[in-house]
């Protein structure tokens, strides 16, 4: 990390006294103030994965370049957590950050939630349930976690509906061991009332819905694409800002942003 065009914060902790893996890394470009701000959470299914940068973890850093600070957050995986644990780490993460916009010379009218797989998950929820007090997790105020946009990059929404829907070679989701069953802490399918309430279509209010830019490839081997689908249409139908982005012949881990860069761009350039 040294001589890198950036300024970092290691290991911030974003809960007192919390678990090791509540902390989050916060990059900061060199120049300038009232940053945007990126809050990129990683994917591994919940029960792997790291804040760290790896081929695995396509943090966006380049978009320091483009004047963006970017929060790198941490959360509890299976099976130190279960649902809905880990959602109270990510909206725990956002509420801090916001408690320190000042500090860090933050914009906190431009805090985007983005992320890849289970990290696509956890931003949509962020950006769903802002104002669900019992999802908070941590006394804060409803409304501290609020992002005003999303990017969602290949994540479930649905558990119950995955196995319906994967390829043929596609992962199953229905087995005790899947990470979506680890998650909920029993086989998805003996829990359907439970699971419904993992769903963030769920929490969808038309009066707290942020921007949402939504990312899939249809040979997603590990989450079907349908799985945005479903998002997307009751985004639509719940008559939010949503961009929707069906990448042809692409798998879970083969999502290239240079080719969708000034989609993406213009999604972040917007108030």
């Amino acid at each position: 990390m040294e001589n890198q065009p950036y300024r970092l914060h290691k290991d911030l902790p974003y809960l007192p006294n919390g678990h090791e893996r509540q902390r989050l890394d916060l990059y900061l470009p060199l120049a300038g103030s009232s940053f945007p701000l990126i809050i990129w959470f990683h994917g591994g299914g919940f029960v792997r994965g790291a804040k760290e940068p790896s081929p695995k973890n396509q943090i966006p850093l380049d978009y320091l370049e483009k004047g963006f600070a970017i929060a790198a957050v941490g959360y509890r995986l299976s099976p130190d957590t279960r649902f809905p644990g880990a959602i109270h780490d990510a909206k725990a993460a956002v509420s801090w950050l916001r408690q320190q916009a000042e500090v860090y010379q933050l914009d906190s009218q431009r805090f985007v939630a983005w992320g890849h797989s289970a990290g696509g998950y956890l931003s949509t929820m962020v950006g769903l349930t802002a104002w669900c007090q019992h999802l908070l997790g941590v006394d804060y105020t409803p409304l501290d976690a609020q992002v005003s946009a999303v990017i969602d990059e290949s994540g479930p929404i649905n558990f119950l509906t995955m196995d319906d829907q994967k390829l043929d070679d596609g992962l199953p989701h229905n087995t005790p061991d899947s990470p979506e069953s680890l998650f909920m802490g029993n086989p998805i399918q003996e829990i359907p009332e439970l699971v419904k309430t993992a769903n963030p279509i769920q929490y969808l209010n038309a009066a707290f819905v942020p921007r949402f830019l939504v990312v899939h490839g249809n040979q997603d081997k590990h989450v079907p694409y349908q799985q945005s689908v479903e998002l997307v249409d009751a985004l639509n139908q719940c008559g939010a800002s949503v961009a929707w982005q069906l990448l042809d012949a692409v798998g879970h881990f083969d999502i290239d942003r240079t080719k969708n860069t000034s989609l993406i761009d213009s999604f972040l350039g917007k108030r």
